[in-house]
Parts: C-alpha cells; sequence; structure tokens
C-alpha cells in the first residue's frame, strides 16, 4: 500500500482519524500512523470508539497478557455498524506482536472511550470526558479514530440541529484532526454500501493529505481513491 506521508501533520497530543466504519483501509492508515508515531520519544496510546468497558480486556491481550478476546460476547458486535471486523481482529493481532518487541515503556497502550447516553451531544461530551480522564495520567502520543462526526473540532448543525462533537472538547493547541475521504469503492455500516463515483478521482493521488477548509471542522483530509468494505465475523 501506498504511505500517507504524516510528516506534514503537526506533532500534537491528540491526533485525531474520522472514519466512515466498515472501511478496510480505516486500519491501514491507522497502523501506517501507529509505525510513523513508533519513533516518537513518548509512548503510544490508542483510543478507539469502542464500550469503555472492553478497554481491560483488549490491552491485556495486546501486552500479551491474556491469551484470547472473547468478541463473540461483545454486544456492540451484534450491531453490524463497521467499528469491529475480521480485520480489526488482525489489526489488534498485529498490535500484540509489535507490543512483544518493545520495551516496557514503549508498549503501546489502547483505551475504549464509547459510553451510553440519552442522546448524541450528551454522549460525545461523556466520552471526551473519559478521554481526557485517561490521558491526563501520562505523557503520551494520543491516536483516536472515531466516526468523522465526531472528530470534528466545531459545532456543526444538520437540519437546523446542533451538535458539539467529542473533538470540540479537546484542548484545541493539543489536537489534529484528519478526516479520511472516499472517493469509490464500498463500506460495511448497517449493510453493505457504496460510496459515490468522485469525478475529482483522476486528479487526486492516493492517500495524499491535504489542508482542509477552515469551516470542515478538521485540519487535514486524507484521500482513499478506493474503499473496501471490512468483512463481518
Amino acid at each position: 500500500m501506498t504511505k500517507p506521508d504524516f510528516t506534514i501533520i503537526k506533532n500534537q497530543t491528540f491526533t485525531l482519524i474520522g472514519e466512515m466504519h466498515g472501511v478496510r483501509e480505516n486500519l491501514n492508515v491507522l497502523k501506517q500512523l501507529v509505525q510513523f508515531k513508533l519513533h516518537s520519544k513518548l509512548p503510544i496510546l490508542l483510543a478507539f470508539e469502542w464500550p469503555k468497558e472492553l478497554e481491560r480486556e483488549v490491552g491485556l491481550y495486546i501486552k500479551g497478557e491474556a491469551d484470547e478476546l472473547v468478541w463473540q460476547n461483545w454486544d456492540f458486535v451484534k450491531n453490524g455498524d463497521g467499528r469491529f471486523s475480521k480485520e480489526h481482529l488482525t489489526f489488534l493481532s498485529w498490535l500484540r506482536e509489535t507490543n512483544s518487541l518493545l520495551s516496557n515503556d514503549k508498549k503501546i497502550r489502547l483505551t475504549c472511550f464509547d459510553v451510553s447516553a440519552k442522546n448524541w451531544n450528551t454522549r460525545d461530551r461523556r466520552m471526551a470526558k473519559h478521554l481526557l480522564s485517561v490521558v491526563k495520567k501520562r505523557k503520551q502520543v494520543v491516536l483516536v479514530i472515531m466516526g468523522n462526526l465526531h472528530s470534528r473540532n466545531k459545532i456543526f448543525f444538520i437540519d437546523k440541529t446542533k451538535y458539539i462533537p467529542l473533538g470540540s472538547y479537546l484542548p484545541r493547541r493539543q489536537t489534529v484532526g484528519v478526516r479520511l475521504v472516499y472517493l469509490s469503492g464500498s463500506f460495511y455500516n448497517l449493510g453493505l454500501k457504496k460510496f459515490d463515483m468522485s469525478k475529482e478521482i483522476k486528479k487526486l493521488k492516493n492517500f495524499e493529505i491535504k489542508k482542509a477548509e477552515s469551516k470542515s471542522g478538521h485540519d487535514y483530509v486524507l484521500h482513499i481513491k478506493e474503499a473496501h468494505a471490512t468483512k463481518l465475523l
């Protein structure tokens, strides 16, 4: 796979990756970003939009302190919204293998920050609060992957309804947001779906990172020419 050029992204505490759930390339990009950040002097904390109750189980697995994940018992997997797939299991196995080669002070850690709430805004506020509480405990590089609406850094409106996203609660000077933009292909989110073909696709390079428009709520966009749907377990 062509590697994204992450050197153009500012070196901040938080790097937010805004995805469409259910795309295989999301995990390829995240893997490349982890490999890039491994050169940092600080340890890496990965943050997934998964129920926070899973944090201990998944954390022990990637540290090599548990032999397997009992993902069949995870209720959110049954939703089929693309947040967990065969590719995610492969990614977690890669994290486990990578950690086995790292010293204790450099091992990659993982947190899960999804919470239950009565509405979208309350959920995002609580997710941000949980994420900030975990990060305060030590100095680290934090890589967060979530739905692209949650990763925005400012309030937005859809059909006159006000949304206050998770990204807007994080310290602005310490946070950089990258939205993944898919120009064609498919994804799995409550069913197999397709992206509309873009007329501009021929002009863009695959995995090219560019500055985002100031009103977009993200700092950068990363173009993916063709997306491939993740596989159900």
